[in-house]
């Protein structure tokens, strides 16, 4: 009898076990939204500097004149990943709706002349519930080689002013510009 309350006391001792690490698997996978990834200004910089996966604005890949008021220099080009372009019209030159999803990502290359090399990549990430956000965006201007310029840590300071002029659209000011 006791080889069989042995038996029994190890077979208690697996499932208890067993309990014990699915309930530690069920409770690391729980979304805890006070965990989120951090978005940093190399990160946006990695994601931005390669064209692949993004599309021009007005599906235009030439570059654009900057306009008169435009703080970010004479020559640009504009690129929107795909979840941006989900809530664009067709031709991708406007926003379907009132806000972009989160994690669109817009990135403006700023050139001196068309044909010109890179001097500045100005960059939003939607991310709305990021503490680094500015009216729900991260801001982040960086050179052709990485180098911060305005690093997301100033949480848009400087730029949601203009960004919220009348006739913008979620703080994009491409619509209203071109």
């Amino acid at each position: 009898m006791a080889a069989f309350d042995c038996l029994s006391y190890i077979y208690n001792m697996k499932v208890i076990y067993t309990a014990f690490v699915l309930w530690l698997i069920a409770v690391s996978c729980v979304n805890d939204k006070s965990e989120r990834a951090v978005i940093t200004d190399s990160g946006l910089y990695e994601i931005s500097k390669n064209e692949a996966g993004f599309q021009y604005f007005k599906m235009n890949p030439d570059t654009l004149s900057a306009h008169r008021e435009s703080p970010h220099g004479s020559n640009v080009r504009i690129r929107f990943n795909n979840i941006a372009v989900s809530a664009m019209n067709d031709s991708i030159s406007d926003i379907r709706g009132d806000r972009f999803p989160d994690g669109s990502l817009i990135v403006k290359e700023i050139y001196d002349f068309p044909g010109d090399d890179l001097n500045l990549l100005s960059i939003m990430y939607k991310s709305s519930n990021d503490p680094a956000a500015g009216a729900g965006w991260l801001w982040n201007e960086v050179g052709p080689n990485g180098e911060v310029i305005y690093p997301v840590a100033r949480k848009g300071d400087g730029c949601t002013g203009c960004h919220s002029a009348p006739g913008n659209r979620d703080f994009i000011r491409t619509f209203s510009l071109h």
